[in-house]
């Protein structure tokens, strides 16, 4: 089921009353009611939102993930560590899986995502044929880093010589975080409801990064963010500051079809299908990925 991606960006008052989520405008008086179970996400991109604890219970309940930002760019997220009634048993195989299955999950990773970089050069008639050949040198673990390789070539090719891909709030690199956040987000509440810690990653180690598994797994999906930002960046002028037209855009991300095991779903729910995939990949010890089809 696609449920939606709330953002409230005006300051607004947030309560619940009769399963709904109702948004008070400060300014305006107005009321906009949502009913939680149609839910996935709810962004505070406003420093003027005020919430209560009932809320934010109610949410967790719901397995709606709440996110505060920065300078329109998520910092925090509020999100539920037990949707899942398996969780512990869940939990336990994908700690006790190995570092060779974990190997092997990352290698068809990053194969899937060259690919699909490849094609994102393709379908803009640029040169793609260095990244299949990337692709193909992956190894296990991609111990010779051919991801590193294959995204200096790609950002290059994609966006031009001058462009440097980076985290800060640069254009057009502001607007590929913004929806990287967005996807990450998508792929985070996917994990927890398949039960799996998302701290807990297959290739990211990070100590203080609280998301690894969900930065592994969405890897394979940043190549339609690239695509959807090269599509639409040039409809805006290049500003470090996001608009609120931009941002609607980007969190169109998730909407946006994905063929998948054969399949064409929305992205949401292609990402629910790479989440759950992961539950017959710890428990088999070895690579049973669900990732986008090439």
């Amino acid at each position: 089921m696609i449920k939606n991606y709330v953002c409230i960006s005006n300051p607004s008052t947030l309560t619940v009353k009769n399963d709904q989520l109702q948004v008070v405008n400060k300014e305006s008086g107005i009321i906009n009611k949502v009913p939680l179970s149609d839910i996935a996400v709810i962004e505070l991109d406003s420093p003027a939102v005020v919430l209560n604890s009932y809320l934010l219970a109610k949410a967790a309940s719901e397995n709606i993930i709440i996110i505060s930002t920065q300078n329109h760019l998520p910092i925090g997220i509020n999100m539920p560590l037990y949707s899942n009634s398996l969780h512990t048993k869940r939990l336990r195989e994908q700690i006790e899986c190995g570092d060779r299955a974990k190997n092997r999950m990352w290698q068809y990773v990053i194969q899937t995502k060259i690919l699909l970089q490849a094609e994102n050069l393709k379908s803009k008639d640029k040169n793609y044929v260095r990244l299949i050949r990337y692709a193909e040198q992956v190894l296990t673990g991609d111990k010779t880093n051919r991801e590193a390789l294959a995204s200096a070539f790609y950002w290059k090719e994609l966006f031009g010589e001058d462009f440097v891909r980076s985290s800060g709030r640069k254009y057009p690199n502001n607007m590929l975080n913004y929806a990287y956040a967005i996807i990450r987000t998508s792929m985070a509440r996917a994990i927890t409801a398949a039960g799996f810690h998302p701290a807990l990653g297959i290739h990211h180690r990070n100590q203080y990064n609280p998301f690894c598994l969900a930065d592994d797994m969405m890897e394979v999906y940043r190549p339609m963010a690239d695509s959807l930002v090269y599509e639409i960046k040039d409809n805006f002028p290049a500003d470090d500051e996001l608009t609120k037209e931009q941002k609607e855009m980007l969190i169109s991300v998730i909407y946006q079809d994905v063929a998948i095991g054969g399949q064409t779903s929305p992205m949401q729910i292609a990402i629910q299908k790479t989440a759950n995939s992961l539950i017959n990949s710890y428990s088999a010890k070895k690579n049973q990925l669900v990732l986008p089809d090439i």
